[in-house]
């Protein structure tokens, strides 16, 4: 199932052999090294390095007999900058993944008058995601009646709740115990960052 939400994603990996798709992670591992000091290409890099690695392994855990592929020799073979990438990359998957089903629904989905999420607001969230501060809690996706994407967290006195519509546009609200709740609505885009007071209360979430 997470190969197959990822790979809807990037098309490109759909049925490929483990070896070529791990030639694939090893050329997002180097696109990612060079654009370091640029976050937005970054993002982009980062999600077909974990496409490219998940597809390596449903390829050879379904073809065990076609495949050369050895997980353990060859992560050891990696440096250790390109394992901190994929931690990292490994860590937003799952989400990235059920965000991904959210292409399959049509308008009624939900009953009488709801409306499917746009391509636009899931690719937001997608976004979205790889804006996330590291370290930070994850978010339980969502999907709203009238197409918006959005996740909340919710523990422990912390209530966040982000928007997505696909419409340019970010709408969140957070608070938090001890400290200023954050709300707003505010562009958002690839090249946009969280706005600081969102950052802050997921940081602390």
């Amino acid at each position: 199932m997470l190969n197959t939400a990822l790979t809807q994603a990037h098309p490109d990996f759909a049925g490929v052999t483990a070896e070529s798709a791990l030639a694939r992670y090893d050329s997002g591992l180097d696109e990612v090294a060079s654009a370091a000091s640029h976050p937005q290409s970054t993002s982009r890099a980062s999600s077909v390095v974990t496409a490219a690695f998940v597809a390596a392994v449903t390829s050879s855990i379904a073809n065990p007999t076609s495949s050369s592929f050895n997980t353990t020799a060859w992560s050891a073979s990696r440096p250790a900058i390109y394992a901190s990438v994929h931690v990292q990359d490994d860590r937003n998957a799952a989400l990235s993944a059920k965000i991904a089903t959210y292409r399959s629904l049509v308008d009624g989905w939900d009953g009488l008058g709801s409306v499917a999420p746009s391509r636009k607001a899931i690719d937001d969230a997608m976004i979205f995601i790889d804006k996330i501060p590291p370290g930070a809690k994850l978010p339980e996706p969502m999907v709203s009646a009238d197409g918006e994407v959005g996740f909340f967290w919710k523990s422990q006195g912390v209530y966040i709740d982000v928007g997505l519509k696909g419409d340019g546009f970010i709408s969140y609200y957070g608070e938090a115990p001890g400290g200023p709740s954050a709300s707003g609505v505010k562009p958002f885009n690839e090249f946009t960052r969280l706005p600081e007071d969102l950052a802050r209360i997921i940081r602390n979430s």
